[in-house]
């Protein structure tokens, strides 16, 4: 446990101050990834990005238009190096193992976030700008062009979008024909991706009762988005029940400044009276 709580702090810092930087993102997953699974090669996984980078590269003329560089990108990952996103439905989550980057390089097979990420982690190398879309539990890119806008959808190979295709996809998924094409191609900051694949894993976690892993995975959460209530007060309930009670007085003593005690959750109540007599 202490490896872990140890490895988390080195996350922090950085994770904040570059947050809103998209060349930044594979950095911070490599980092989560690593403080998640001790096991993790962070050298021998930047080694295979670098070298697929190069690789690419290698294939991108001098001149190329923006609109050829997504072909040849698509074509690359896809039909040369053959990655594949996992499939996952709407009820379903991917595998846990799925959602890591090293793996995904391993096996070239991952979550469609994770594939997603290394599909815009090649394009930023060659001055491709890419968006993210994110339509729990598939992922998509947005290529903004000259002539026209473009929707990866790399659950299906990358397969190539216009928006009338992709708001026709979602609506027969979802079945609901009111959504409008402003709301689903909206794109994410990168903040907003890295709170959705914290998310993805914080739920195999929470099925798993995986109580150090899931403290990483909350105070990376609360990084984000530090004003959400709700996160700290399920922080300060693992806090508690990882016998640091310090910490979880800490963060309870903040939560119930922003929120009376009549309005809180029993259970945050209970506890804290329960450590308020004893320290």
């Amino acid at each position: 446990m202490r490896l872990l709580l140890h490895q988390q702090s080195l996350l922090q810092p950085e994770w904040i101050h570059v947050k809103e930087d998209l060349s930044q993102i594979t950095k911070h997953v490599i980092l989560l990834n690593k403080n998640l699974d001790a096991t993790t090669d962070v050298e021998n996984l930047v080694r295979r990005l670098q070298f697929l980078c190069y690789e690419l590269r290698a294939q991108i003329g001098d001149g190329e238009s923006l609109e050829n560089k997504l072909r040849i990108l698509n074509d690359f990952f896809f039909y040369q190096k053959n990655f594949l996103a996992v499939s996952a439905t709407d009820t379903e989550d991917p595998p846990y193992q799925s959602l890591f980057l090293e793996k995904a390089l391993l096996q070239k097979a991952g979550s469609s976030i994770t594939i997603t990420l290394i599909y815009n982690h090649l394009a930023q190398h060659i001055g491709l700008p890419l968006y993210f879309i994110d339509l729990d539990p598939k992922c998509f890119l947005k290529f903004v062009g000259d002539e026209q806008t473009i929707f990866i959808d790399l659950s299906r190979g990358g397969k190539f979008l216009s928006a009338e295709d992709l708001l026709e996809n979602i609506r027969k998924r979802l079945k609901n024909e009111k959504l409008s094409v402003s709301k689903v191609c909206e794109s994410l900051t990168p903040s907003q991706f890295l709170v959705n694949y914290l998310n993805s894993i914080k739920r195999h976690l929470l099925r798993s009762a995986s109580l150090n892993e899931l403290l990483i995975v909350q105070n990376s959460l609360l990084d984000l988005l530090p004003q959400n209530l709700s996160l700290l007060g399920e922080r300060a309930l693992l806090h508690y029940k990882l016998n640091l009670w310090k910490n979880s007085v800490s963060d309870l003593k903040r939560y119930f400044s922003f929120q009376p005690r009549e309005r809180a959750p029993q259970e945050l109540v209970r506890i804290y009276e329960e450590m308020i007599g004893h320290l």
